[in-house]
């Protein structure tokens, strides 16, 4: 009785261990490897990090990769508000791509990301597919870096608005109506 116990417990772990495998994305063992650095310390003004990649996809033909520095926690869908898109870099072999993934890729960081101190929120270098695969998330990677103490760079300026009716300056200290036409 024991031993059918046991050869049934067995059994149904190399069963259920077998559908995890087969369940599992491919893709974990398919990611793009970045070996690189520097990757901590980095001056909040401004740093230059180099990457070598391997694995890099090849299918489909002419997909690339998009590199760029993000706050943590960011996924491809939110990187206009959480990533330095002005500084993203597009790999691939694709004509006019930043650099080709056989290239000593240099991406330029700093300490400030969307308005927000690297130092207090936690950065990292972001890699995802560029837009001939966007919707495959296989790719979606997060490579932490840090930074110095010290001041970091500037955050992004409060708006202001300034406004006048018929050529007199608004003020909030000054009482007035403002009315509209319909």
């Amino acid at each position: 009785m024991k031993r059918s116990r046991v050869g049934q417990v067995t059994r149904a772990f190399v069963v259920l261990s077998l559908v995890a495998v087969l369940l599992s994305p491919t893709s974990a063992f398919a990611k793009t490897r970045a070996d690189g650095g520097p990757l901590a310390n980095l001056d909040p003004a401004g740093a230059k990090i180099h990457l070598a990649l391997s694995s890099f996809p090849t299918a489909p033909t002419g997909v690339g990769l998009y590199i760029l520095q993000c706050l943590n926690g960011v996924s491809a869908g939110n990187t206009k508000d959480f990533c330095d898109t002005a500084r993203q870099l597009w790999i691939s072999t694709s004509p006019g791509a930043s650099f080709a993934p056989t290239a000593d890729i240099v991406l330029a960081v700093t300490g400030n990301v969307a308005g927000t101190d690297c130092g207090v929120n936690k950065c990292s270098i972001f890699l995802t597919f560029d837009h001939t695969n966007s919707r495959d998330r296989s790719e979606d990677q997060l490579i932490p870096i840090s930074f110095a103490a010290g001041a970091s760079t500037p955050t992004k300026p409060k708006d202001t608005i300034a406004a006048s009716i018929d050529g007199k300056e608004l003020s909030t200290s000054i009482p007035g109506t403002l009315a509209y036409r319909t």
